[in-house]
């Protein structure tokens, strides 16, 4: 991720996070107050893992977080649609790198 003003662009520094409760921290700071229905959504949390947490641990790329995150919310929340837009990010995976 970069940043700059004109023709100067700097990198930004990022930290890693590295634990569950540092995202958590993350989120809470984000947000200001923590409401349930944003952090903790249950087509999210009823699995063994969050997605969000196995995305970051793993340092998925956007394209593939977002094929993880709609695949396993499809049947919690928006069923066909969900797997469509995961379709969607997968040809688009397709397309950049085959």
């Amino acid at each position: 991720m970069v940043t700059g003003t004109g023709d100067k662009i700097t990198p930004l520094k990022t930290t890693a996070i590295k634990t569950k409760e540092e995202l958590d921290a993350v989120f809470r700071a984000a947000a200001g107050e923590v409401t349930d229905s944003i952090h903790k959504p249950t087509h999210y949390t009823s699995f063994k893992i969050e997605p969000i947490y196995f995305i970051m641990q793993n340092e998925l790329d956007f394209a593939t977080g977002n094929v993880i995150k709609y695949t396993l919310r499809h049947r919690m929340k928006n069923g066909k649609e969900d797997l469509k837009k995961a379709i969607r990010y997968l040809e688009m995976i397709i397309d950049s790198e085959y």
